[in-house]
């Protein structure tokens, strides 16, 4: 299955696994666990590992979360919860006046990320 994930303005994270060849969606799955953490709901770009979850925004912040109890499988659906995560918010340079909307690429081995 193929597993396409959906972040809403609110938080709420919606996973929907599709079957590649045939293009059926197998199952669609909610997690609310970012529902009220989340520093705005302008949310302009999203970044899920296994691992990891970043968050951009207008803001000159990004919430940074670390999922300290990954899933062994990358295309597993498992609530976020139980992934003993830890979120923290970190603020980064740029102009406090504008509203500027923040967009994030990780590198494929997973170890930088790149704001701008």
């Amino acid at each position: 299955n193929l597993i396409v994930q959906i972040m809403l303005s609110n938080g709420l994270l919606i996973h929907v696994a599709i079957n590649p060849f045939t293009g059926d969606i197998n199952r669609i799955y909610f997690d609310k666990y970012f529902i009220g953490k989340l520093i705005s709901e302008q949310i302009t770009d999203v970044i899920i590992t296994q691992t990891h979850v970043l968050v951009s925004y207008n803001e000159n912040q990004i919430t940074f979360v670390h999922l300290q109890k990954p899933t062994p499988k990358r295309n597993n659906l498992e609530k976020i919860a139980l992934m003993d995560p830890r979120i923290y918010n970190v603020i980064i340079g740029g102009p406090t006046t504008r509203k500027i909307p923040k967009h994030l690429v990780c590198s494929h081995a997973q170890d930088l990320v790149i704001v701008w």
